[in-house]
């Protein structure tokens, strides 16, 4: 009786930790001020431009005068706004996304993108 009373509960704990992993899996943002960047590619080269900051915080994502939401669900960040909803993907140390054929990427504030050279950056002044 005693063996099988300590079998069940260390499959207890042992299912406790497998769902503690499954539910610290998937993607995470570290919040706080990111810098949205233009990124073109051109003969090779990878630049990036710099075309403002936002603050992703508590899922709400302030961008100069317009605010609205965000949420992380594995490698996909999903920025809403004015009804319009915005998927970037984990790419490295940037979220990327394109639209109309233009490339853009967040990137945490004091990083650039990695593999691109960043031109015109004023956010870091």
């Amino acid at each position: 009786m005693k063996k099988r009373l300590l079998v069940l509960i260390t499959a207890l704990v042992m299912v406790c930790a497998c769902v503690l992993g499954l539910v610290a899996c998937g993607g995470s943002l570290d919040e706080g001020t990111y810098v949205m960047y233009g990124l073109q590619e051109s003969d090779g080269q990878k630049v990036a431009v710099a075309a403002g900051e936002m603050e992703l915080k508590d899922g709400k994502i302030t961008y100069g005068k317009q605010s609205g939401t965000y949420k992380v669900s594995g490698d996909t960040l999903t920025i809403t706004y004015d009804g319009k909803s915005q998927d970037f993907t984990k790419d490295g140390n940037m979220w990327k996304a394109t639209d109309n054929g233009n490339t853009f990427a967040l990137v945490k504030k004091g990083s650039t993108p990695d593999g691109y050279t960043v031109v015109n950056d004023k956010t870091n002044m």
